[in-house]
């Protein structure tokens, strides 16, 4: 491909038309025929089309075998060839051998053979202007007959009565004589076709009054009184139509569609056709220009069925219609008619699809007809030109992919037919044809671009769908819809009086500069895409057209968008776009890198809104709107109270910072008094400028006051920020912002917008609302700009008056602040804050990700993991993958030990601060102490925070054996954020070597404390712990255990010396030696302790004494004391003995008192057994009585005093046999008191079983 191809001028390799005419590229149905060698020539078959001509074919042999009726759609796009179709179809039917001849249709015409022998009468209508369906065809239908057979009389298709009461009229007024003259002037065919089939031979009407076979005063008074319809009457009406009354054929009332119908199929049958053929074009054309009037439609809709299905069943002869359709009817209501009514009509329409066929002429064959008719090259070189053309746009996928986008899904090949349209824009332009008049078909419009680019259009240059705003908005020709009427109006409107005076004046070109602009011209350019946005608001959802991005609607136009570098042509539109949006609050433009831009034209004057608000627009009000938009790109928090200050919070080096934000004009001492430049309470301060001030003032009056103040001593933690000036224009911007943003708060748009109709405040709303959401779009835009963090457009800032590295100026000696290459404003500051606090803080430690805040959890994490490497000798191994990320994001960039991979070690070399805080414990000179503000003093220069002061405190004082003291007391592992300035970190006093070896065994055998590596303060913290706790939960156990072995020693058989006894003493003393309160004197008593040599009986003593004493208190010990005198209760009772006497350990004393307890219980009821004497239920016993067992008689105690016995109290005692030994236990007890109570008499106890 050479350049030389593609500039090659397209005339040179098409055949473009010089001019085209209102009749170019539209044919006319009834002109076609008419004209029938140009038609053909025309023409071009396709597959499609020879298929549908096959269809077309087939159902009119169809219906003439069924003799019956039958009717089709031939349903296509606008510019799809309808009328041409339906031209030739006539033309084959009707036996022209140039039509049968044509090529592409021979096997067509060979299979209908002979079908096309048969006699058709084919009649064409055109139905536009036409006041009624009958009217239309039934006066066709006369035309052709009196064109074609002058002698025959006509058909009667109108009603007669108005005719025949003319005609009684004429005869008064003229008498007989006259008026039968008048009558019979012209002979009847009586042989020839009347309409009425069957009538014989009636004989030739002679002329003459009154005589012989013509009309005399009888047979015309007969032939008034016969029914419509009759033979005489019928014969009448044709005499008068055609003597007295010719105008009757073509004016007048018709006869009802079913009547008609028939009648006129019954007079083609007498003229000897086979089948009427009725060919109907625009009929839905016809019916959508009377939308507004329902009942027409209603009507004239319900005759098009009866074309196939009439009410007086066969008709004389088949009759096949073919009607032209491109749209269902419902389709032009638009806007115009509410629901119920478009569902009526679509209704009636859908009741035509139920009864017709449907031939379908593919959008598919329009590319092939577009190539054939328009664009066929030259000779092999134009070929060749056109294909180098499509080959370089086809190489541009992304373009490609646009521009094959329509409802046919065009292919590559297609568009090689097309070029230099695309399948997008002949999309679009079938759209767009569909809404006009039908002499704006895609043909013409094509035809219309190509004549008018004849003289400038190149080879490489695509024709944009932007060229189409032009060919028909622009042109005389409007749509059919009222709704679209209005649509067009006001896109024309906008683009007249609103969009392309804008263009003139951005570009500063006159109506006639612009027209002698080259097609490349940026003003031509963003000209066309802005008339593409438009084409795409006149035809929504547009396959072409809808999602209309940046980089569609350049692709749309291809070549005309140029950028410096490739590829990002969508870019340039962008721009354009936003530059609308912020203009007009009617084009939308997404946020997006390529964004959908899109069209919300109203029709409303929402300016009249805007009008009544100007005064709003004041300095102080623009300063308020820059500070609002300042804070919202750099996500300033609220003010604090009545402060100016605006927070703005940044992580540095994974820590917060809060940083105070000051807006004001820096030159003004009044307003910004040199305490307020200063820093405040260890924070950052920013003094932000505005990008405009009063005229006469410059950027160079705010550097001479910040120079003023260094003169004057002024050094602070400061940075003051000052932009570049906005151009005028922006300017203007602000000003029209602050309007929209007055009438966007809460009632404010009621309010001013109350002249509105109400149906016009929404769309003005709207339309306003996205203007203000472009305006600030745009505006922020060019706030980045003014302040050094995009780059500066001439359009938007005057870069004129500082210099870049002069918008961000430090008053901190010795910091300069570098331009920030950030994206947002908050990036930007936020960098100028990295390079502000680095300054200030350079040995701050680098935590990674530096944006991400070390929390205070993480630090916690830390110092847990710390203390347990300590614990671990300074290692821990084996650490998962969550801990080591952690110690390798605080614990190594702190220098608190060495994190690598799954092991950590710490230990004094591996903590970066031992050196530092060793010195601090030496500048003090208080014998080793030092304070936790001595610590933060010395880590004070890094800037860190308070949490990671703390861990460094903490992990010192555990790496360094010190204790954290507050006013006397240890604090014991103080937690992150517990540390006070005032806390002193000092040595504790630790116990020899011996003393902890010693106490340290102890602990761990008779308390369990856990083993300790090494002697520390940490370990003793944990030792002392550990036994305080446990002492404490055992010494009230060892002081009743004592107790109650005292308390029961006789029973037991216990004396000092028992090793029971000895070692329940030293429990006792030693529980309550370690009661002592400080660490370092519970480990020294623990180790002075009376504690054998083998402690695990002390221990077991010390472990089991809870146990031991609750077994103690069941024992029933009267029932022990009583029975040693009992058979088998000394035995009983040694045993006890022998166990008491030794150590726990050895002897576990409870299982032997339970024992015992049951054994004496047994002795005791034995004892209680007398020989009964006499029978009973239950069984008794007598204690004191002699001998044992019973018969089971029950001796009842007695109820006098006889015998010297009194009785004084008998006990029942009830005993359930479910767990009965405690109360088995406690009865015996009770019996044993009892006897003890009343020596010398006999008790008698009774009992039973149930």
């Amino acid at each position: 491909m050479t350049t030389d191809i593609l500039t090659t001028p397209l005339r040179d390799v098409l055949d473009l038309p010089e001019r085209v005419t209102a009749s170019d590229y539209v044919l006319n149905l009834q002109s076609g025929v008419a004209h029938a060698e140009p038609t053909l020539h025309q023409y071009v078959v396709t597959d499609g089309i020879a298929g549908a001509m096959d269809e077309a074919l087939d159902l009119v042999a169809t219906a003439m075998r069924a003799q019956r009726s039958s009717g089709a759609f031939v349903h296509g796009l606008f510019g799809s060839g309808k009328s041409h179709f339906m031209a030739v179809l006539h033309l084959l039917l009707a036996g022209n051998p140039h039509a049968r001849a044509l090529g592409g249709l021979q096997r067509t015409v060979a299979d209908h053979e002979e079908l096309l022998g048969k006699s058709f009468l084919a009649l064409d209508y055109h139905l536009l202007g036409k006041e009624s369906l009958e009217a239309a065809i039934f006066e066709g239908y006369l035309t052709v007959v009196r064109e074609r057979h002058p002698d025959v009389a006509p058909p009667l298709l109108h009603r007669s009565e108005d005719l025949l009461a003319d005609a009684r009229t004429q005869r008064a007024q003229y008498g007989d004589d006259a008026f039968f003259a008048a009558l019979n002037s012209v002979g009847s065919d009586d042989d020839g076709p009347t309409g009425l089939a069957g009538l014989g031979d009636l004989g030739r009407l002679t002329p003459g009054a009154g005589g012989g076979s013509g009309w005399t005063a009888d047979r015309f008074e007969r032939a008034l009184v016969e029914p419509v319809g009759g033979p005489e009457r019928t014969r009448l009406s044709q005499q008068l139509i055609r003597t007295l009354f010719t105008g009757y054929v073509s004016t007048g009332t018709w006869v009802d569609i079913s009547t008609g119908l028939r009648t006129m199929t019954e007079h083609a049958r007498g003229l000897g056709y086979d089948a009427v053929v009725l060919f109907l074009d625009e009929l839905v054309l016809w019916l959508a220009q009377h939308l507004s009037d329902t009942t027409f439609i209603q009507r004239e809709t319900s005759k098009v069925a009866k074309l196939v299905e009439t009410e007086m069943g066969t008709l004389p002869l088949p009759m096949i219609s073919f009607v032209a359709r491109q749209r269902d009817l419902k389709d032009f209501l638009g806007n115009t008619a509410d629901g119920a009514e478009q569902v009526a009509i679509g209704q009636s329409f859908q009741w035509w699809e139920d009864r017709f066929d449907r031939i379908e002429l593919k959008a598919a064959d329009l590319p092939k007809i577009v190539h054939q008719r328009l664009l066929q090259p030259r000779d092999d070189d134009g070929a060749r030109a056109i294909a180098a053309a499509v080959d370089r746009i086809r190489h541009d996928r992304q373009a490609m992919t646009h521009l094959l986008t329509d409802e046919a899904a065009s292919t590559e090949a297609d568009f090689a037919l097309v070029y230099p349209f695309s399948p997008a824009l002949v999309d679009a332009m079938i759209a767009l044809s569909a809404l006009m008049q039908r002499e704006r078909t895609a043909l013409k419009i094509m035809g219309e671009l190509l004549a008018e680019g004849r003289d400038h259009l190149r080879v490489g240059d695509l024709i944009g769908v932007g060229e189409l705003f032009d060919a028909v908005v622009l042109s005389p020709a409007k749509p059919l819809t009222p709704d679209m009427r209005r649509r067009f109006a006001v896109a024309e409107h906008f683009y007249a009086n609103r969009l392309r005076p804008y263009l003139l004046e951005k570009y500063d070109v006159t109506e006639t500069e612009a027209a002698a602009l080259p097609r490349n011209a940026p003003f031509r350019t963003e000209d066309r895409l802005a008339k593409t946005l438009l084409v795409s608001y006149i035809a929504p959802g547009t396959a072409s057209l809808t999602n209309l991005t940046a980089a569609k609607l350049a692709a749309l136009n291809y070549g005309t968008v140029t950028s410096l570098i490739p590829g990002r042509e969508a870019s340039q539109v962008t721009q354009w776009a936003r530059e609308w949006a912020q203009k007009f609050g009617d084009v939308v433009v997404g946020t997006e890198a390529n964004p959908v831009i899109g069209l919300q034209l109203s029709g409303v004057d929402y300016e009249t809104v805007i009008e009544r608000v100007q005064a709003e627009d004041s300095p102080s009000n623009r300063r308020q709107l820059i500070r609002e938009l300042l804070a919202e790109e750099l996500g300033l928090g609220p003010a604090e109270g009545f402060r100016p200050e605006r927070p703005f919070t940044h992580v540095w080096r994974g820590s917060r910072r809060e940083v105070d934000v000051l807006f004001a004009n820096v030159r003004e001492t009044k307003s910004l008094p040199a305490d307020q430049l200063r820093a405040e309470g260890g924070r950052w301060r920013v003094v932000v400028d505005y990008p405009f001030d009063e005229p006469g003032h410059f950027p160079s009056d705010d550097f001479a006051r910040l120079n003023q103040e260094r003169d004057a001593g002024l050094e602070t933690n400061t940075v003051v920020w000052l932009p570049h000036f906005l151009t005028a224009a922006r300017m203007q911007d602000v000003g029209r912002l602050v309007l929209l943003e007055h009438l966007h708060k809460p009632r404010m748009f009621e309010a001013n917008a109350s002249h509105l109709a109400p149906a016009e405040q929404e769309p003005a709303r709207l339309a306003l609302e996205n203007q203000r959401k472009a305006l600030r779009e745009q505006l922020v835009r060019a706030l980045r700009e003014a302040y050094g963090i995009a780059a500066p457009r001439p359009e938007d800032v005057d870069t004129g008056s500082i210099a870049a590295n002069e918008i961000f100026t430090a008053l901190r000696p010795g910091l300069t602040v570098r331009t920030p290459a950030a994206t947002t404003m908050r990036d930007g500051l936020a960098q100028v804050m990295d390079q502000a606090l680095g300054d200030q803080f350079p040995d701050h430690p680098r935590f990674e990700p530096e944006g991400e805040e070390v929390r205070r959890a993480e630090v916690r994490n830390v110092l847990t993991l710390v203390r347990q490497a300590l614990a671990e000798r300074g290692r821990l191994a084996g650490l998962d993958r969550t801990k080591a990320r952690l110690l390798q994001r605080v614990a190594g960039p702190l220098g608190v030990g060495t994190p690598r991979e799954n092991v950590y070690a710490l230990s004094a070399t591996d903590f970066r601060w031992h050196g530092e805080f060793t010195r601090a414990v030496a500048d003090t000179g208080r014998d080793g102490d030092v304070t936790v503000s001595d610590l933060r003093d010395r880590l004070a220069p890094t800037g860190m925070a308070t949490d990671l002061q703390d861990l460094l405190v903490i992990a010192w004082a555990a790496l360094t054996d010190r204790e954290i003291v507050q006013y006397g007391t240890v604090l014991r592992e103080p937690a992150i954020g517990e540390l006070k300035p005032h806390m002193a970190l000092r040595q504790p006093p630790l116990p020899d070597a011996a003393v902890w070896e010693a106490a340290h065994r102890r602990a761990q055998q008779l308390f369990g404390a856990q083993p300790e590596a090494h002697l520390s303060a940490a370990a003793l913290h944990r030792v002392a712990g550990t036994v305080r706790t446990r002492a404490e939960q055992l010494r009230a156990g060892a002081e009743q255990l004592e107790r109650a072995l005292r308390e029961h020693q006789g029973v037991l058989g216990l004396s000092g010396d028992s090793a029971r006894m000895v070692t329940a003493v030293r429990a006792r003393e030693l529980v309550t030696a370690l009661r002592r309160g400080d660490d370092l004197a519970l480990v020294t008593a623990l180790t002075e302790a009376d504690v054998p040599e083998e402690p695990q009986a002390l221990g077991k003593s010390l472990s089991t004494a809870g146990d031991v004493i609750r077994g103690l208190g069941r024992v029933p010990w009267d029932v022990l004391r009583s029975v040693e005198a009992l058979p088998g209760g000394a035995e009983v009772m040694a045993a006890v003995r022998a166990t008491a006497e030794r150590d726990e350990l050895h002897a576990p004393l409870v299982p032997v008192l339970d024992e015992a307890t049951a054994r004496a219980n047994r002795i005791l009821i034995e004892a209680t057994r007398v020989t009964p004497t006499g029978g009973g239920a239950g069984g008794g016993g007598a204690v004191g009585g002699g001998g044992a067992g019973g018969s089971g008689e029950t001796i009842e105690p007695p109820t006098s005093g006889g015998g010297g016995v009194t009785v004084t109290e008998v006990d029942k005692v009830y005993l359930d046999a479910d767990g009965a030994e405690a109360s088995v236990n406690d009865t015996a007890e009770r019996l044993a008191r009892f006897v003890r109570d009343n020596p010398g008499r006999r008790v008698h106890v009774k009992w039973w079983v149930e």
